[in-house]
């Protein structure tokens, strides 16, 4: 993975609210995905307002029919893409 990663390649399965795709020189890549992206946006600009606690952002998107890859979206999900995506 790190010999990848060196290369350029990410190393991994894509972040949720992206996917893997072919690159340049056969490099494997990733680019947004159209149509999970969005719902990820909104997660991240909703909660970097501080008006929700997780809980309830997860409620309220729920509510509004958010999903991700057809699934309702789940705290857990949220809280690990929040957490993953900071670490960037």
């Amino acid at each position: 993975m790190l010999e990848k990663a060196r290369s350029g390649i990410y190393p991994s399965h894509a972040p949720v609210g992206y996917r893997n795709a072919d690159g340049a020189n056969g490099k494997r890549i990733i680019i947004p995905d159209r149509d999970t992206a969005p719902a990820v946006a909104d997660l991240f600009e909703r909660f970097a307002t501080g008006k929700y606690s997780l809980d309830a952002l997860v409620a309220e998107l729920r509510a509004e029919g958010t999903t991700l890859h057809g699934h309702k979206l789940s705290t857990g999900t949220a809280r690990r893409t929040l957490a993953r995506m900071n670490r960037w």
